[in-house]
């Protein structure tokens, strides 16, 4: 027959101390757990992105390098292409080359209240009865390739840029 052990309790204030102190071991050996875990963390985190960061400059100057390489080869194809007669796309096996025309627009955060201001309100449209926008694309209908608004009194409406470019481009 096996005896059942009764659980320990705590009898007298000597006793309590007593559990109060293996209580107090087991919460510094908790801590040190704790600060050795961080410590581990710390290292291992340092080494990652250490290593993580050796990558990403492997990868910007392999990537330089090939960047460097197509834009050469571009070059060449730029340089067939403008000996042509006709400016169409010209397609091979490997790919097509062509200009295709870019259209770089800037707005400004203050170009509403210049529109405004120079009374220029019809390129401005109401969202809902308290919030305004700029009709962008009347605006760049209206300026068409001079890049500039000018208002009637011949001041220029700061904010608000558009011109366009052509633009070589190689898809493979």
């Amino acid at each position: 027959m096996t005896e059942e052990k009764e659980p320990y309790k705590v009898k007298n204030d000597s006793e309590l101390n007593w559990v109060l102190g293996k209580y107090k071991e087991h919460q510094i050996q908790c801590d040190e757990y704790e600060i050795q875990a961080e410590e581990s963390r710390k290292a291992i985190e340092e080494k990652y992105n250490a290593e993580l960061y050796e990558i990403e400059m492997r990868r910007l100057k392999l990537q330089a390098e090939e960047q460097k390489e197509m834009d050469y080869f571009k070059g060449l194809a730029e340089q067939y292409y403008l000996t042509l007669e006709t400016k169409s796309p010209k397609k091979t096996i490997n790919g097509s080359v062509r200009f295709s025309k870019k259209e770089n627009v800037s707005y400004d955060d203050n170009l509403l209240s210049e529109l405004k201001e120079k009374g220029f309100g019809k390129f401005i449209t109401a969202k809902t009865k308290t919030t305004e926008s700029v009709d962008k694309k009347a605006l760049k209908a209206f300026v068409k390739d001079g890049g500039q608004l000018v208002s009637e009194d011949g001041e220029i409406v700061e904010g608000f840029k558009f011109d366009k470019t052509e633009e070589f481009t190689v898809k493979v």
